[in-house]
């Protein structure tokens, strides 16, 4: 089994008591900024490009079903991208 190490995460604000952080909102994501150079300078970036992608891409397709559901359209909605090969 091959090592891993976690570089990000997003987290969702689910409960709140102060005025700045809403239910909903996401926080997260970032990637230490040297980790990340000597990352590509070793590995590349098309790793990070690919899964980068796959996520938007599923934001994406969530948000066209929810606005089919909804029976709205918004501009994303005539294009269906296939999913990127990720990992390949």
């Amino acid at each position: 089994m091959a090592e891993t190490k976690k570089i990000t995460s997003l987290y969702v604000v689910t409960d709140s008591e102060n005025s700045y952080e809403h239910i909903g909102d996401i926080d997260g994501g970032g990637i230490e900024k040297e980790w990340l150079k000597n990352h590509i300078k070793r590995h590349g970036a098309d790793g990070l490009f690919k899964t980068i992608a796959w996520m938007n891409f599923q934001v994406f397709e969530a948000m066209r079903e929810v606005n089919q559901e909804a029976d709205t359209s918004v501009p994303c909605d005539a294009v269906k991208l296939p999913p990127p090969s990720v990992g390949g």
